[in-house]
Order: C-alpha cells, then structure tokens, then sequence
C-alpha cells in the first residue's frame, strides 16, 4: 500500500495502484472502532457485488445497532474486566526504535498442511479440533521456541468474532456492518509448551476461546465501553493489556475465518488477499489468517507484527508449514 495522507476521521477509504503487467491492487481502508473483520469482508464482497451488477445487492448490510446488546441501566460488570484493558498513550508504547525493529511478512499455508495440523490436533476418539485452534497451537510452540530461554513464559491471545454468541439463530447477524469481537488470553511456561504434544496445546487454545465465546461476556463489554468511552472524547484509547506486550512475550492471533472472501470485480477473484494493520508502537506480535479466494482450502497468514527471532523461527528449514509468499506461489 502506498502511505497516503488522509484525515483519520474518513470512515472507509478506497486505493487502486495498477502494475506495469497489466493487474492491480485494492485497498480497503477503515477504523477498527466501525469495523471488524468479519465486517470488512462483507464490505469488500458486497462492493464486488455492486460492481458486477451496476448496483444491485442480493442481501443489503444490516446497519441497525438495536439487533445487538444495548448497555443496561446502570452498566454492570466483573471488576476482572478493568484489567484486561490498559489506557493506549505514550508511557505504555514501546519506543520507535523497538517498533521500527518489527518486521511484516505474508505466508501461506497449504489445504495438505492444514488438514495434517488438524489431525495431529485432535485429541482422537472421534473429536476433531478445528484448523483454526490447530494453526494457534502451531504457532504458540513455534512461539515458545522463539522465547526459548529468555522469557520463563509466553502468551499468546486471541480476536474471536462473536455474532453468533449474540444471536444464534442461522444467519441472523451474517451482515451486520459493526464491530462485534472480543479477546482473550493465555499465559504458559516455554519449557511445558515445548515438551507438550500438539493436541494438548490445542486443547488449552480451545478451552481458553470457548471461555469468553458467550452472551453474558459481549454485554459486560457492552457496559464495560459504555462506563469507560469518555476517554475516546478526549483523544484517549484503550487496548488488550496484552497488546501493550510488556511482561512476558506475546502474540495476538485472529482469524477472518470461515467467512468466504469474494473480491470478484468482473476480472476474476483476487490472487491474494492480506490484512494490513498499523504497528501502532505495540510491544506484541501480531498474525491475522484469511482464506485464499481461489477455494483450494489454503490460508494466508498476514505476520502484521513480528519479532526478527520469530520470523527466524517461522521460516526455519524447507519443513517449515508456513512458507513465505512469493509471486510463484
């Protein structure tokens, strides 16, 4: 993407670069406050829509707030919840040096190799895990590999979406334009994830996602962010703690799954699509997993902020699962 200068108070905005061989690229920018990424997608495959069809929509966006949770009178929730958020402000950032250290890259992770981290995942007795727990246990070990010696612990915490905790009638919320998603966290010791089997780190990834996946927790958020919004009114922010990345290392991994992209403008579905995040001066590693238009059941991995060593890790040996991106693949 190339940096434009824009005011930051723009909603949504729009950047086509085309290349010398005749393709091009879209960029699709907005405000996280507005959009999540289930959002987004529904945004980008209903603009492809208008596109191909000179306007019409076959299902319009769902706009209206009142379908979701509505702060309750007065707000009411766990004193926990305090903690699990930090004020976003220049004390709490890393400096720009560290920040300028972070590296990005693209990867892709093939149908095959998916299907084989799922079945190594999976407790057995008929259970599958799913691929996207199987991928974060993956990463959580390549993660305490990373670590090795220089931390006891690591972290890793997870953006879930959370429609259908809301409303779990089929469907009911597929085009809600908003933000619905919550986070949560989990600490462990380097030398046990290490030595543990995949599917023992997947279970502890599964549990600690099915334990904020509720009704009850997105409203204690809805009257969480009610009490504490007047900090946006004067310029503030607030983040995960864990985003901060201060105290042992951390990484935040979500996935824009299994919401097909479409993208289809009239020339055929995008190559690639990859999720794009500012570094923010965050201290914490950041990956985002989308799937490949094309359907083959492949992911990309969007390594939107990652520590040199990380990447060292990720990218070691030709067995490596996550295999850098490049025009041939």
């Amino acid at each position: 993407m190339i940096q434009i200068p824009f005011d930051a108070g723009l909603a949504l905005s729009l950047q086509v670069v085309r290349f010398a061989c005749g393709g091009y690229s879209l960029t699709v920018g907005t405000n996280h406050l507005l959009a999540d990424g289930r959002a987004l997608i529904l945004l980008l495959n209903s603009f492809a829509e208008m596109v191909r069809t000179g306007g019409g929509l076959s299902r319009g966006p769902l706009l209206d707030r009142s379908s979701l949770l509505v702060p309750r009178s007065p707000p009411r929730y766990s004193s926990s919840l305090d903690a699990e958020f930090a004020r976003f402000t220049p004390e709490t950032m890393i400096n720009p040096l560290l920040a300028a250290a972070m590296e990005r890259r693209v990867y892709r992770i093939g149908a095959a190799d998916l299907v084989g981290l799922q079945k190594a995942a999976s407790p057995g007795g008929g259970r599958r895990t799913s691929r996207f727990v199987a991928l974060c246990a993956h990463v959580w070990k390549l993660l305490a590999r990373a670590v090795g010696d220089s931390d006891p612990n690591c972290r890793m915490a997870w953006i879930l979406e959370g429609r259908k905790c809301i409303e779990p009638s089929e469907g009911a919320l597929d085009m809600y334009m908003g933000n619905v998603v919550t986070y949560t966290s989990r600490e462990a010791s380097v030398a046990e994830l290490l030595r543990a089997p995949l599917h023992d780190v997947a279970a502890a990834a599964g549990a600690a996602m099915a334990w904020v996946m509720t009704r009850d927790r997105f409203q204690e958020l809805v009257d969480w962010v009610e009490v504490n919004k007047t900090a946006y009114k004067d310029g503030g922010k607030w983040t995960e703690a864990v985003n901060l990345g201060l105290g042992s290392p951390a990484l935040v991994i979500s996935g824009m799954l299994p919401f097909a992209i479409d993208g289809d403008l009239g020339f055929g579905k995008p190559r690639m699509v990859s999720p794009w995040l500012r570094h923010g001066r965050l201290g914490s590693a950041s990956m985002m997993a989308v799937p490949c238009p094309s359907g083959d059941g492949s992911w990309f991995i969007g390594g939107t902020r990652l520590w040199p060593r990380l990447v060292e890790v990720i990218e070691a040996g030709p067995e490596s699962l996550l295999k850098p991106l490049t025009a041939a693949s």
